[in-house]
Parts: structure tokens; sequence; C-alpha cells
């Protein structure tokens, strides 16, 4: 269910509407299940929450159709408990920033706000990893759009107590992207056999092992983005334009151009006070989805949606985000410079 509201097909166009139908009978399969919490793991709990915070139901006429099967409040009260700050891995803690961006956004009642404080606590409980390559808010801009999460190799970990418990874990971190590429094969046997262990010991000492080969997901992805903004500051420098790379927790990694610097370039006259800065966000290819096969047909998903509104309702920044096929592969950094002052200037969405 989280999987097609994310890829956009609750509001698909599709002549056959199978993937709308498929909706319908998961969201059935919700509704009808006495101990919904009780089914399912925290971290899909989280997933769930977030896409439906993300992705308008699917709408067919029918008025029980027209919500989705679950209160999105309800899920981040199950799994937002700060006292559980122990068990999350790094990939879990960045998932949760996303969560509680979109609860950060929801019009304001006691449940989302208290759902969003827990989170802040259960989030900040542990400190960024200075040794991810790329840097964690590269992983963070690409687990957004990564969801459903469903690994559980935390969450659905048999209750623990004790310090030694404690301690087996609290050693996890994530490691590093691999760079010798002849490891990958090792490391898909070791995540094999970390899933086919996952909730079925009850030996803490296996669980620390466990815990202890945790990667965060996205490797490909924060790297397409780090990349992407990389070489976008590089032409944004050889023309001369200012520019800053702005990677708070609160919104998706970015670029950000005085509106001013832009003008110049462009030998524009001076913007008027109320023209908002300009925040470039990289396209990667998650961030879009398609019902088509052409390039014509590919849209912005659910997830991107949210982050483009997200950075613009807290920084007030026009937002621009680059499409990854667009971006000049040709020419030298002053021409692709060039190319993207003018594609700014335009106000491309």
């Amino acid at each position: 269910y989280s999987a097609l509201l994310l890829l956009g097909h609750s509001t698909s166009d599709s002549e056959d509407g199978k993937e709308a139908g498929l909706l319908m009978e998961l969201a059935d399969r919700l509704r009808s299940c006495s101990d919904l919490l009780g089914a399912l793991p925290y971290k899909t709990c989280a997933s769930l929450c977030y896409s439906v915070m993300l992705a308008p139901p699917v709408t067919s006429g029918r008025v029980e159709y027209g919500e989705h099967p679950v209160d999105a409040l309800f899920l981040a009260g199950h799994f937002a408990v700060p006292g559980r700050s122990w068990l999350l891995s790094t990939e879990d803690r960045l998932m949760l920033q996303q969560v509680r961006r979109t609860l950060h956004l929801l019009p304001w009642n006691r449940r989302a706000l208290k759902s969003e404080q827990d989170l802040g606590e259960l989030t900040e409980a542990e400190t960024a990893d200075e040794a991810m390559s790329p840097p964690e808010p590269f992983y963070l801009a690409a687990l957004g759009h990564l969801v459903p999460h469903h690994n559980e190799a935390k969450w659905c970990s048999p209750p623990l107590s004790g310090s030694s418990c404690r301690a087996a874990i609290s050693g996890t971190r994530i490691a590093p992207a691999a760079s010798n590429v002849s490891s990958t094969e090792s490391a898909e046997n070791r995540d094999s056999d970390q899933r086919s262990r996952c909730g079925s010991s009850d030996s803490s000492s296996e669980l620390g092992e466990r815990l202890g080969l945790d990667r965060c997901r996205g490797t490909f992805a924060a790297n397409e983005i780090q990349e992407g903004l990389r070489e976008i500051m590089a032409a944004l420098s050889a023309c001369d334009i200012e520019h800053h790379l702005i990677t708070e927790v609160e919104t998706e990694v970015h670029v950000s151009i005085p509106r001013q610097a832009l003008s110049r370039c462009m030998q524009q006259p001076e913007p008027n006070i109320t023209q908002n800065d300009i925040a470039v966000v990289w396209g990667s290819k998650l961030h879009y989805v398609s019902n088509g096969v052409s390039q014509l047909d590919l849209s912005l998903s659910p997830a991107a949606r949210f982050q483009v509104t997200a950075l613009k309702a807290s920084r007030a920044l026009d937002v621009v985000v680059v499409p990854y096929w667009w971006w000049p592969r040709h020419g030298n950094l002053k021409e692709r410079g060039a190319a993207l002052a003018r594609f700014l200037s335009d106000g491309a969405e």
C-alpha cells in the first residue's frame, strides 16, 4: 500500500485502473485487520505513516475510499516513543526525520504536536555519524525517496534489558559505502543471512552481531545527489554566481542562490524585496515517477513534491528542481553555468 501510494498510483489516470483497484483491495485488508499495530513492526508503521501523509487516497466515487484505511497520527503515536532511541540504527533515525518533517507541516493539533516532539527526542538522541560517506545529509535526502522500508534488523528485535544489551547495540554504526566492488557479493550474502535471522533468535549476543552488520541503504542515490549538487556548484562558480550548500536537518540538501546574484549574471534589473532567493534541488532518478515510457511522462513523485513544499514552507524560497536528464553533459563549466542560469531565470519547476 505504501509503495503504490508513493509511486503516485492513487492519483494515476491509467486506462485499465489496475493500480487503483489493487490499492482499494489493500486498503480493505488494512481496514479488516483487528489489531493492525500488533501485526505491523515499528518500521513498517513509520513507512505507512509517511506514505499516507504524502499521497491522497484512491477516490472512485465510493465514499469509503475517500480516506486512507489508517490514521497517520494513530500510527505515529505507536512508534514515536523516545525510550526506544537505543534500538535505532542510523537509517531508522534518518527515516524518522522524514516522518517528523511531515508531522511538522500538518495543521496544528495536539496529537501531531506531541508526536513531532517525541520524534524530535527520538531522533536527536544520537549524534550524526561524521564518518559516513557521502555525509549524512545526502543519505537523509535519499532515504525520503526510498520508502517503504521493510528491513526489520532493528525494530523487529525481541525486547532487551540490561546494560550489556544496550552496550551491544549502542556500538552499531553505519559502514561507509564500500570502495571495493569485489566485496559486493559477500556483503549481499551477509545481508541475506541477516534477514533470515531477523526476529528468529532470542540470543542477545547473536542480536548484537546482527545489528553490527547494519548499513544504510541509499548509497547510490546519496552519491548521485551529492555529485549532482557538486556539478551544479562548480558550474555556478565558473560563472561567479554566489551560492551556498545547505545541509540542514529540516530540509532536503540543496544549493541556495541569492536572487541578486542570479540577476547580475543574467544582466537583469535588481530584484525587488519581495522576490525570494532560489533553492536548487537535484532531481535524481528517485525524484520522478511515470506511467509511460517517455521522459515527457515523468513527474515529481509524492515524496519529491513534499520535499519541495517543506522547503518552501520552512525557508520561504523559490524551489527549482534540476532534473537529472536535463543537466548538460557536454561543454565546459562556464557553458553549463550559463545554461543553468537561464534555466533558473525562467522559473522552471
